[in-house]
């Protein structure tokens, strides 16, 4: 979807509706304003990030004048390019849909993190004591149950947990992990240990993708607990996460129930055996960031997926799979195979040995569906902070469109202009050559000569070192030699070292009040950066330099024609305290 300047300010004039008249503008630029409400906005963001912008009201002039040059940018931009490139568009409506779900959930859950009093002094209750504690991690709940059946009725926890436990950490130890303390263990599990009584074996406790039993063998006073406000830190950590983590699981149960969301179990098995076949050869982990895949676009890192397969993914005839339902409007939506999971590329494909990998891929591709349908029954594309933040994201993607086409694309030089400039800087590019040497350091002349003779005669330095008194005071390198230097590591041995063969012996030195006599050892060619290698850096500095005038002289010519006008007065009055 392409856009046009002038609909966008008038989008956002109809968005803030009909109190739009006593929204003061604050900075003018042509047709492009900034009202007291997104100026206040804005604002808020910045000083989180800069505290430098806060205190008077040279600090709100300041970052008014740095929304003026946006503006001028958004003018030239209007001028010279008149709508996004399509990729661009499309990014502005991906960062618009991403915003406003993160509205929806700052709204549905973004006060699960605070930490009442009462919370906290339970906390520190429970931090007052330690306990002694055995831990199994099991891969599922109705197993963790059948477990925990089987060790009440008489089997040992420890002979248990070495033979299927899932932490490796413990499996070992019979699941001992010693005396911990109430903040020792993970957020979602310290409530659920502590109320558990001594001697006893927890109920089946979700951690995450695991789900943990712990056998509470002691308990004992905690007497390395501090004062209340020594623990807050951590034991609000800890009950903050809890909280957020329950809450977000709250949440999409909540919506994948009011959208009668349901997998179909066989389908997800043949999808599950169907991937794990086509993506034996994918790439997976770290590996995806040294994937050729992996570019920076507009100042964004993107990792994307490697397809590990060439041709349709499936056959015609399972193209129409349908793996799960859901109805967020009343109408029912199916996720099929080919149309919504095989078409674009995972960033890092799981394995597949398990239904879980391929149920995982299809919530989190309904959630985002989900999220997205829910946030515009609400309207929440259209709350004002979040129009603000979408309008800066316009604002920042048509400078960046505007230098790319208008100057960085046209300024772009010639392989010729590319190989003069490496020609011109090729010390830059040069690896000079590094030698390692082994050296006697003595105090008289006679004493280096005698050094000199015995390592010309291949003795090693332990023995040249051993065969003179302690008056000498004789010292040496080692046998290892010294880690390899480049002209002016050593400036006193330059000269000599570098122009020493390899295994070839120096003569006497004077350094300082000393004398010294090396030995090269090992000599380590220089070397120059092929020029394909460095050819994108020379590209991107030469039109860096290029365009840097240029830009300068864009946003003039657009200065002389928009004027900056920003309303000092009204910046004065605007509380943006809250």
């Amino acid at each position: 979807m392409m856009r046009i300047w002038p609909m966008a300010s008038l989008v956002l004039l109809l968005l803030l509706g009909c109190g739009v008249e006593d929204d003061a503008v604050v900075v003018t630029v042509g047709s492009g304003q900034i009202r007291a409400d997104e100026f206040g906005h804005l604002f808020r963001k910045a000083a989180a990030a800069d505290s430098s912008l806060l205190g008077d009201v040279a600090g709100r002039v300041r970052f008014a004048e740095k929304l003026g040059e946006d503006l001028l940018y958004e003018q030239a931009f209007y001028e010279r390019e008149g709508e996004f490139d399509a990729v661009r568009a499309d990014r502005i409506d991906d960062f618009a849909e991403r915003r406003a779900v993160e509205y929806l959930r700052k709204v549905e859950y973004g006060d699960a993190q605070k930490v009442t009093d009462a919370e906290l002094a339970q906390a520190y209750e429970r931090q007052g004591t330690r306990r002694h504690l055995r831990r199994m991690v099991l891969e599922s709940e109705s197993k963790a149950i059948e477990v925990r059946r089987a060790v009440t009725e008489g089997a040992l926890f420890d002979r248990v947990a070495m033979q299927i436990s899932l932490d490796e950490r413990s499996r070992e130890l019979g699941g001992e992990i010693g005396w911990v303390t109430f903040v020792d263990l993970p957020a979602l599990e310290r409530d659920a240990v502590w109320a558990t009584p001594v001697g006893e074996i927890s109920e089946p406790i979700a951690g995450g993708a695991v789900i943990a039993l712990y056998q509470v063998l002691e308990e004992d006073v905690n007497h390395s607990r501090g004062t209340l406000e020594e623990e807050r830190p951590k034991l609000e950590l800890g009950i903050s996460q809890q909280k957020v983590i329950r809450a977000v699981a709250s949440y999409k149960k909540i919506l994948f129930e009011k959208a009668h969301f349901k997998m179909d179990p066989a389908q997800v098995a043949w999808m599950t055996v169907h991937l794990h076949e086509k993506t034996t050869s994918a790439v997976r982990g770290a590996d995806v960031i040294d994937d050729p895949t992996t570019e920076e676009r507009d100042g964004y890192l993107l990792t994307r997926g490697h397809i590990p397969w060439t041709g349709p993914p499936v056959l015609p005839a399972d193209t129409s799979r349908v793996l799960a339902t859901y109805d967020p409007d009343g109408e029912v939506q199916p996720v099929l195979v080919f149309d919504q999971l095989l078409t674009n590329p995972i960033p890092t494909w799981p394995t597949f040995e398990k239904s879980a990998d391929v149920e995982k891929l299809i919530r989190e591709l309904v959630l985002e569906r989900l999220e997205q349908a829910e946030v515009y029954r609400r309207g929440y594309d259209k709350v004002p902070e979040v129009v603000f933040d979408v309008r800066e994201r316009e604002r920042d993607i048509a400078r960046r469109q505007l230098v790319r086409n208008q100057l960085r694309t046209p300024s772009i030089p010639s392989d010729e202009e590319i190989r003069a400039e490496y020609d011109r800087r090729i010390d830059e590019f040069t690896t000079p050559e590094a030698r390692r040497f082994v050296a006697v350091n003595t105090t008289t002349r006679e004493a280096a000569a005698r050094a000199e003779d015995m390592l010309r005669a291949g003795r090693p330095l332990a023995e040249i070192v051993g065969t003179f008194g302690p008056e000498e005071n004789v010292q040496s390198t080692g046998d290892a030699g010294t880690p390899p230097i480049t002209k002016g590591d050593s400036p006193a041995l330059d000269d000599v070292i570098f122009a020493l063969g390899m295994g070839e012996v120096s003569g006497p030195v004077p350094v300082g009040q000393t004398f010294t006599v090396a030995k090269v050892v090992d000599i380590i060619p220089g070397e120059i950066e092929p020029f394909e290698d460095v050819r994108t850096e020379l590209q991107i500095k030469l039109v860096d330099r290029a365009i840097e005038p240029l830009e300068k002289d864009m946003i003039e010519e657009a200065r002389k024609k928009y004027p900056v006008d920003i309303d000092v007065a009204v910046l004065r009055k605007l509380d943006l305290t809250s």
